[in-house]
């Protein structure tokens, strides 16, 4: 399993292998809910959590991301752990959408529908996918998640 370093934004756009989103410990991607727990002191372990792309959220925690506070999910499924998730404050995507830019290049894939815009980048040494999800209507949402569950080819996107 590839690694999951989880510090701070500052770190994920100067030198974190797997962009990691936000700060803690040390986690690999098919970890437990109790393993996640363990190598990061403040998450908590959230029982019946709610459901997202065919995840459940097993754990949560608070963190300062670029100096915002924010919510920091572990969404799990069969195979363990399989997407960290932010909640960014929509007043600064913009700047988080720059720092993403900054450190991966630009987007691999840009899908612009009416109301939400999708900016995706692959992280293939670590077998990452990092999408941004960002809306005029105050959506601002940071994933990082397995790159075996991302439905498209790899060979459809440039190597960088």
């Amino acid at each position: 399993m590839k690694r999951v370093h989880i510090v701070t934004i500052a770190l994920l756009f100067a030198s974190c292998p797997l962009g990691a989103l936000a700060a803690g410990g040390q986690t690999t991607w098919g970890m437990t809910p109790e393993q996640v727990q363990a190598s990061n002191v403040d998450a908590r372990i959230v029982r019946s959590g709610p459901r997202l792309s065919g995840m459940v959220l097993h754990n949560r925690r608070r963190d300062r991301v670029a100096g915002e506070r924010v919510e920091v999910g572990y969404y799990f499924d069969d195979a363990g752990l399989g997407m960290i998730r932010i909640d960014y404050p929509a007043r600064r995507c913009a700047a988080l959408l720059d720092h993403l830019v900054a450190r991966y290049g630009p987007p691999v894939k840009v899908e612009d529908q009416v109301l939400i815009n999708n900016s995706i980048w692959i992280d293939r040494p670590n077998q990452t996918q990092i999408l941004l999800i960002r809306s005029q209507a105050g959506i601002c949402d940071l994933r990082q998640g397995r790159l075996s569950d991302y439905s498209e080819p790899l060979s459809a996107f440039p190597e960088r």
